[in-house]
């Protein structure tokens, strides 16, 4: 069994590869093309894993995740306007609001340490 034809594979149009017929410019072009394709592909997959990833995440999760921001949004709030008060000779309000703005920080530890 052979696989040349009979007539000696004088009659065969083999297709010719555009490798032999570019440059090194075209090649390169090529390639970085590609490679770009595929960093953005890997880019698009990373985003819907993240997505995905949020997606799942419980309820409680995310709440609480909200709830520590607010928490440290107040608390940094509170000890702003405690300064402020403090500045302005009223010791004993800011005594109680620098132990508001303390409270709030010590629920978002709170958080971070029993998150899940």
């Amino acid at each position: 069994m052979t696989t040349m034809h009979r007539d000696g594979g004088q009659g065969q149009d083999f297709p010719v590869p555009d490798l032999l017929h570019s440059t090194i410019g075209d090649l390169l072009a090529q390639v970085e093309r590609e490679q770009a394709r595929r960093r953005y592909e890997a880019r698009e997959l990373r985003r819907r894993l993240r997505r995905q990833r949020r997606r799942e995440q419980p309820f409680y999760v995310r709440s609480a995740r909200f709830g520590a921001v607010a928490l440290t949004v107040t608390g940094t709030a509170v000890f702003a306007a405690a300064v402020v008060v403090y500045l302005l000779g009223h010791t004993a309000q800011a005594r109680d609001l620098f132990t508001m703005a303390a409270a709030a920080w010590a629920g978002v530890a709170a958080v971070q340490i029993f998150r899940v």
